[in-house]
């Protein structure tokens, strides 16, 4: 499903953040009058940096709705763990917030990045909520045969600090690396066989702040990981301003 905010940046850092948390309840509304469960987000922020006063920007003002909402929907931040969806949240032109919500009849299961603090878990130091969101979710069962793994926005951070400031070819390799520690999480989390073929990316969309940097992402894309089906470039703002840029995807797990 999707749901927009129309005219989001013509509102005031508190009325943004209640209207923001109400969209996400929204969200939450329709899933539980139809029995599903998101498995997977995507957010489009517009002017995504902008500030909203008090040392805020627009992203995590976003961020205190978005947090309000899932407090409200799982009932408490400990559910955190086990009940957050795999997202990314991009920076985008125009005026509308868009919100889009991919959900399956089961839950999925979260994944976190042994080389990541879960952003839920995230300090201060990035806003006065933090961002909500698993790093990747295993739907509960096969699409076509396979065991997916959908994996959110990655981007160059260890623990919760940015790395590679300003230095887009040392932000992809930290920013792969950080896709190949997910992947190999989520292998051991789904107990394969040994007659199964081993963890392996699909489908890749990477956002970058930089046309120019655009090519040296692919290239280093395919350095990396071969055997991606599909890679798409896309123009975008990252959450900080000092990430250049961001690798989300489509894995397979286990099956044909």
């Amino acid at each position: 499903m999707e749901i927009e905010l129309p005219r989001a940046t013509s509102f005031e850092a508190a009325s943004l953040q209640d209207r923001v948390a109400h969209l996400y309840l929204d969200i939450a509304r329709v899933l539980a009058g139809e029995q599903r469960h998101a498995v997977r987000f995507w957010s489009y922020v517009p002017d995504i940096h902008a500030p909203m006063g008090d040392g805020l920007d627009r992203y995590m003002v976003f961020n205190a709705g978005r947090y309000r909402a899932f407090t409200s929907w799982y009932g408490t931040p400990r559910a955190f763990d086990h009940t957050l969806a795999t997202a990314s949240a991009v920076g985008v032109e125009g005026e509308t917030l868009t919100v889009h919500c991919l959900a399956t009849d089961e839950p999925g299961t979260p994944i976190e990045n042994p080389r990541q603090i879960p952003s839920y878990h995230y300090s201060t130091r990035y806003g006065p909520r933090p961002p909500c969101f698993a790093r990747a979710t295993r739907p509960a069962r096969p699409m076509g045969g396979r065991q997916l793994l959908l994996v959110g926005g990655t981007a160059s951070i260890i623990g919760e600090a940015s790395q590679h400031a300003g230095d887009i070819a040392a932000q992809t390799r930290e920013t792969l690396a950080n896709l190949e520690a997910l992947l190999s999480a989520a292998g051991g989390a789904n107990e394969r066989s040994n007659r199964q073929p081993p963890p392996r990316f699909t489908d890749l969309r990477a956002y970058v702040v930089g046309p120019d940097d655009a090519a040296e992402v692919l290239k280093q894309i395919n350095r990396a990981l071969p055997g991606v089906e599909h890679i798409e470039i896309a123009r975008g703002e990252i959450c900080r301003r000092e990430l250049l840029v961001e690798i989300e995807g489509v894995a397979v797990l286990g099956g044909l």
